[in-house]
């Protein structure tokens, strides 16, 4: 069985104040369980004041992430916002890995996949957001090296247009290259579900939702005129 529980802080600039509010609300001493991990959504800007180094550095377990646009937990959502969710439990245990870009991306994993004649129940993946590669491709090269274990994760994301600060995390490090993956070893159970939207929800009437008109500069520079007076 796995517990769960989170805690968020809005301290953006102080390493110390954001640290004391994460470990007020997770009161570790009290409701971590035999094995723990941790796993961070936040602003990308708790990374270059260090508060993010600093909550990973309190924490006695590992940590896993990835930045994003805006954050949420429990009833509370925000865009400057860290949030960690911790997963604690006495009959499962856990593994934070980083596999950097490599042509066989998830060769680091293979002396994790048979820990002891047991071998992941479920993955965790945080993944970098590329021009140069697609997620698709990174998850293809991790199923081919866990054969098959089942994957579940997002991609970084930022708050700008470029998605130039977007990185994965960690234990504390931020990385614009780099796969960040937890491994849940033992007695799991999950599932996967897919939702769609009720029909009586959509609209039926057809409507034209952008609109362009793609004209030949060359064409029109180089056609012939004549003007008569």
């Amino acid at each position: 069985m796995i517990k769960s529980f989170t805690a968020v802080t809005r301290e953006i600039d102080d390493a110390e104040v954001a640290v004391e509010e994460i470990l007020a609300a997770l009161e570790p001493q009290k409701n971590l369980l035999k094995n723990s991990m941790g796993i961070i959504s936040c602003y990308s800007e708790f990374i270059e004041t260090g508060v993010l180094k600093a909550v990973c550095d309190a924490l006695p377990f590992g940590c896993v992430g990835a930045t994003t646009s805006i954050a949420s937990a429990g009833k509370e959502t925000d865009r400057m916002m860290l949030t960690l969710t911790v997963l604690t439990s006495d009959d499962c245990s856990f593994e934070t890995v980083k596999l950097p870009l490599t042509e066989n991306v998830g060769s680091p994993l293979v002396p994790l996949l048979d820990r002891g004649g047991e071998k992941p129940s479920l993955i965790l993946g945080y993944f970098p957001m590329l021009s140069t590669m697609c997620g698709d491709e990174l998850i293809e090269g991790i199923d081919k090296v866990t054969g098959g274990i089942p994957i579940y994760g997002t991609t970084a994301i930022d708050h700008n247009m470029d998605f130039s600060t977007a990185q994965t995390i960690h234990n504390g490090e931020a990385f614009r290259d780099a796969v960040a993956l937890g491994l849940i070893y033992g007695n799991v159970n999950y599932s996967f579900g897919v939702a769609s939207l009720n029909d009586e929800k959509i609209r039926k009437q057809k409507a034209v939702i952008t609109e362009a008109k793609i004209m030949s500069l060359s064409a029109s520079m180089t056609k012939p005129r004549m003007t008569i007076s």
